[in-house]
This record gives structure tokens, sequence and C-alpha cells, in this order.
């Protein structure tokens, strides 16, 4: 794998942790630039590749195919690689180097028939048939204002390493931009540990909620033990909301609200909820609570880390 492909996946990597996942949502269109210009950068990298790896000897036709590809390719990933940065906050700039590669691109495959180069004068340019191969070509180029030819030898292999040196440095600079913004985040919560919203004694809460079931002396203690463990979730949810982290529960949250809601009935009236079905909808409570409580200390170390 190329560093260049190694940058994309790193990239995506810290793109996907739910909570930036989450965030990048907020813009849909910087969302949609984002995704789009990570698939492009990893798909002409693939395409550098094959192309390197390939050792096919090929006609004059499918030559030409292979050259416009590559140089179409080489402006593409600078295009996405610009665009992502846009998409996260950064406004980069393609070095000198690569600003040749790109003009080449546009006098041999771009623009080749007619280029302006300034007011009143044009550039022509095509490839010579009888120096093409698969590792390079002489572009041959003119302008209107003057009767001499430009010859210019292009190695593909040169292109190549001037694409890669200095679209890796872009790769790192928004790769760093990243992982300083979420390092930033996770330092600002690292000591505000999650799991201790719930105390040892939830289990001992819980019980007291089962007493008031199965005893009717027990049920105006039960339904205000039954708060105080609706209040813990409450509380962590708000945390999580304070993070940007609350997508990880969601759908367990809106698991509860029924046993919750019918185990608070019961206690209030017996005749509107069965006690068997009572008694199991606060074993699913506690059951989801246990998840909230894996949950929050996975996100405690995650925070304990660094990307």
């Amino acid at each position: 794998m190329s560093k260049t492909a190694e940058l994309e996946q790193e990239i995506r990597h810290i793109f996907n942790i739910s909570r930036r996942h989450k965030k990048s949502r907020e813009s849909h269109e910087l969302f949609l630039q984002a995704c789009s210009s990570l698939d492009v950068i990893g798909d002409t990298e693939h395409a550098f590749s094959a192309y390197q790896e390939d050792t096919t000897e090929y006609p004059d036709g499918m030559l030409y195919i292979l050259a416009y590809g590559f140089l179409q390719s080489i402006f593409l990933q600078q295009d996405a690689i610009l665009n992502l940065a846009e998409s996260v906050g950064l406004d980069l700039s393609l070095s000198p180097e690569l600003r040749a590669v790109r003009e080449l691109r546009n006098d041999a495959v771009g623009h080749p028939t007619k280029r302006n180069v300034k007011k009143g004068v044009r550039s022509f340019h095509h490839i010579s048939r009888p120096t093409l191969s698969k590792t390079g070509f002489q572009l041959i180029s003119t302008v209107s204002n003057s009767d001499e030819y430009c010859f210019r030898d292009i190695l593909i292999s040169d292109l190549l390493k001037e694409q890669s040196q200095f679209t890796e440095n872009l790769l790192t600079t928004i790769l760093n931009h990243m992982k300083t913004d979420e390092n930033s985040h996770r330092e600002k919560y690292m000591n505000d540990k999650l799991l201790t919203v719930f105390p040892p004694a939830l289990g001992y809460l819980f019980e007291k909620v089962r007493e008031g079931i199965s005893k009717e002396s027990h049920r105006k203690f039960g339904i205000e033990n039954l708060k105080t463990i609706v209040g813990y979730l409450d509380h962590f949810v708000g945390k999580l909301k304070e993070r940007g982290e609350e997508e990880c529960i969601e759908h367990i949250k809106a698991d509860l609200d029924y046993p919750i809601e019918k185990v608070m009935s019961y206690l209030n009236d017996p005749k509107t909820v069965d006690q068997h079905a009572a008694e199991i909808f606060i074993k699913r409570i506690q059951d989801q609570y246990d998840n909230f409580k894996t949950i929050a200390k996975e996100i405690d170390e995650e925070y304990e880390k660094r990307v």
C-alpha cells in the first residue's frame, strides 16, 4: 500500500469516528463533499498502483487511453485533496510542483487543441505518436504568435513521483489537523468519567423497585427509586450530548421508554399492568442499564487514547 493510500485510510478512520461523523453531517453538502473526495483519492491511487504494476503490451490506441486516463487521474486526485481539505475547514493550495503537473495535463489531454495563454495568444499541443509508450511520451507544443515548436519529454514515473511527494504533504496536513481537533476534544473530557454517572448502589435501587412491584407497602418507595434510576439515565444522556456522543445509545434509550412507562404505571396503579409483566420489564431495564455502563466504560477508555 502506498503512503498516499495509508494516509487516505487514516483520514477515513478519523472521519468515521461516531461523534465526528455525526458532526460532519450537520452540513449535508460538506459531508457529501468529504465522502466523494475520500473515495476519489482512494480510487485514483488504486489506478496509479495498477498502472505501475501492469506489464501488458498495448497497441497505440490503448496507449492513448492509458495516457489520457493517467493524466486525468492526477487532476482528479489533486482536486479531491483540495476539496477534502475544504470539507474539514482547511484552506490549502497546490505546490508549484503539483501545479506544473496540472498544467501538463491541461496541455496534453485537457485542452490540447486550443488553450488561452494570454489575451490574443493561443497554444496548441499534441502527443507525438511514435514516442508514445506506457512509460511516457513527447509533447509537442506551439503558440499562435510564434512559428517555433517546443518539445517536452514526459516520463510517467517522474509525474508519479511529483504527485506522490506533494499530495502526501497535503494529506499529512489534513490528517494532522483532524488529529489535533479530535485529541483536543478528548482531552477536554478525559477526566470526566461517564462510568461514574452510575453509582455502585444502582443494583440496590433496582431491588427496591422489585420490592415495590411485589409488595404493596413498598410501592411508594419503589416509585422514588425508579425515578432516581431514570434520573441517572437522563444525566448520562446529558453528558453524552455535551460531547456529541448521544447517537451511541439512542436505540437503547428508545427501547426503554415503554418498559419504564409500564413499571411506573404498575407502581402507581397495579390494575393497569400485570405483575409478572412488570417484573419482566424491570429486568429488561436493568439489563439495558448494564449495557449503558459497558458503553460508558468503552467511551472513557477511548477518551484516554490519542488518535
